[in-house]
């Protein structure tokens, strides 16, 4: 008895436990060994994706000036602009007034810490940003570095200079 090549699946192991022909079983092992196969990969493919996109996010200590920074930038790019600018320094948050930030806000945005060096009162923290398209095979992203300049007050660490996520609060707004 031959069993056409259009039958489905079930009407084909039925067949073959009716009939136990040689040629049936070995095409039901066959297809059914290529979905196995066919969803292990899948499966591994869905391992690997996960942990290529698992972020290994570290809380710096926020009494540091990484942690300063890191703290900004987190405000900063989640749009908390009022949070963000408490980790300026009085006469940094005077220059860049909040109703002038029209801010970078890419939120998945990655930053590493590169370099912190320390010189007494003064701090300055070098980190990587990483911007652009997150996507699994998408791999349309850069990478730029950029510099925080710190200094330590009776209020702790404090941004003093600065140029990312906010270009713009360093532009020269004309007044009417």
């Amino acid at each position: 008895m031959d069993i056409a090549d259009g039958e489905s699946g079930s009407s084909l192991m039925a067949l073959c436990r009716v009939t136990h022909h040689d040629r049936c079983m070995k095409k039901f092992s066959t297809s059914n060994q290529i979905l196995i196969w066919g969803a292990v990969v899948v499966a591994v493919l869905l391992v690997v994706a996960t942990v290529l996109n698992t972020t290994n996010e570290v809380t710096l200590d926020p009494e540091s000036p990484e942690g300063v920074v890191q703290l900004f930038v987190v405000a900063a790019l989640d749009g908390e602009d009022d949070e963000a600018m408490s980790y300026l320094s009085p006469p940094l948050r005077e220059r860049c007034q909040a109703d002038r930030f029209f801010g970078f806000r890419d939120e998945g945005a990655r930053v590493a810490l590169v370099d912190t060096r320390l010189d007494g009162d003064t701090a300055e923290v070098d980190i990587i940003v990483t911007e652009g398209s997150y996507g699994l095979l998408d791999t349309n992203e850069y990478r730029h570095d950029e510099s925080f300049e710190l200094n330590l007050s009776e209020a702790g660490w404090q941004i003093t200079e600065f140029n990312w996520p906010w270009y713009e609060c360093f532009v020269e707004v004309e007044q009417p």
